[in-house]
């Protein structure tokens, strides 16, 4: 079955699922204030963002799923491809490209931060705080194989594949009940 016994775990794990219940409400009624929504992506993951270094430019492809929702939905769908590399790094053993993952992810982050400085701190810190639980979901929702088309982990190795399921799921639970410490937490769990 998809998900296994990793998954079983996370769905007995009831402080786990009321940080997915707390994340979903957001998604679905935002702050409950009528504030601080946005037009997003709704799907936003590294095979999404199209790059051309040559012009200078991005896009960013496949807008089905755009949704007036909380801006940490996409902020934290990017990272969750971030994460699931480092992590399949990690599994490799592979401790240089697990590195880059983790700079890439510090410099997302930073330059994010710089370009909606004019937000205000506090609202762009709640929306890392924020995109850190969408992060734990999608990377729990990947690794366990719930992500449609999305497919992770390509090992031959069961054990290693096993192993690293197991640890990646920990870092999805690990990301969702710290994610009120926002991108300390992200640095400290998932690289």
């Amino acid at each position: 079955a998809e998900g296994g016994e990793p998954a079983k775990v996370l769905n007995q794990d009831e402080d786990f699922m009321a940080g997915v219940d707390e994340v979903k409400k957001m998604y679905m009624e935002g702050d409950g204030k009528g504030g601080n929504l946005a037009l997003c992506h709704g799907d936003l993951h590294p095979g999404s963002v199209m790059c051309d270094n040559g012009e200078g430019t991005v896009k960013i492809i496949d807008p089905e799923f755009a949704v007036y929702g909380p801006p940490g939905l996409d902020l934290g769908s990017l990272l969750s491809g971030v994460v699931l590399a480092g992590q399949h790094h990690k599994c490799l053993g592979d401790t240089e490209g697990a590195s880059g993952c983790e700079g890439f992810a510090r410099e997302f982050l930073k330059s994010y931060k710089e370009h909606a400085a004019g937000l205000g701190g506090d609202i762009v810190e709640g929306i890392i705080k924020d995109a850190m639980g969408f992060c734990a979901c999608e990377v729990g929702r990947t690794a366990l194989g719930f992500a449609g088309g999305r497919v992770w982990l390509q090992f031959e190795d069961e054990d290693l594949k096993g192993k690293g399921l197991k640890a990646t799921v920990q870092v999805a639970r690990e990301l969702m009940m710290g994610r009120g410490g926002g991108e300390e937490t992200l640095m400290r769990v998932a690289f």
